[in-house]
């Protein structure tokens, strides 16, 4: 867990950056394939 303090309201928030650049990828990863076959049905 890391501590962020917001600049503007000055709360302060934990956030979890455990496995963060795995998930990123997972993600990046699952969103081009779901964009490359959503570009591939024709409607019309």
């Amino acid at each position: 867990m890391k501590e962020i303090k917001c600049p503007n309201c000055g709360k302060v928030f934990s956030v979890d950056v455990r496995n963060f650049e795995q998930q990123l990828l997972d993600f990046k990863d699952k969103f081009g394939r779901n964009y490359r076959i959503a570009s591939e049905i024709h409607f019309f």
